[in-house]
């Protein structure tokens, strides 16, 4: 999962990220569709997953390993109006449905009342004691960089 604040005048922070976070935020990102099925099924069918052990069979339940199928179609994305130097533009999106956002910000900034971090990695089960008071603290420390309280 990803968190994403945007506010008024924000620009895309691609170029702060170091060389190796690029790449490993890429590597994360565009994972196939096959390996994300086997990446899936390996976290469903661990031990300590849903379907792997015994603990879910002493309560008289099963989790099925088989994925659903599903109807659907792949939408074009919208357009989004963004701002470039201060005046509104309209961007369109390009290749693969994706939009360049270098050097573009928010038009107007909104107010996000309620939202929530889940939390999907596979290599540690058991969150480390206090990981939820640091997290919180790295939040608030980007909340007041941007200026919001």
């Amino acid at each position: 999962m990803e968190l994403c604040i945007l506010v008024e005048g924000q620009v895309y922070p691609k170029e702060r990220l170091g060389r190796n976070s690029a790449l490993w935020l890429k590597t994360l990102s565009l994972v196939n569709p096959q390996q994300r099925r086997r990446n899936i099924l390996k976290m469903i069918e661990s031990n300590d997953g849903p379907s792997g052990g015994e603990i879910i069979g002493n309560f008289g339940m099963k989790v099925d390993t088989e994925m659903t199928p599903v109807v659907g179609r792949v939408l074009k994305a919208p357009a989004l109006k963004l701002a470039e130097r201060g005046k509104p533009v309209r961007e369109e999106p390009g290749r693969n449905n994706q939009w360049n956002l270098m050097k573009k910000g928010v038009t107007r900034g909104s107010v996000v009342k309620h939202w929530a971090v889940l939390d999907f990695t596979a290599s540690e089960r058991t969150p480390t004691p206090g990981w939820l008071t640091t997290l919180w603290a790295c939040l608030l420390i980007v909340v007041r960089h941007l200026g919001c309280s």
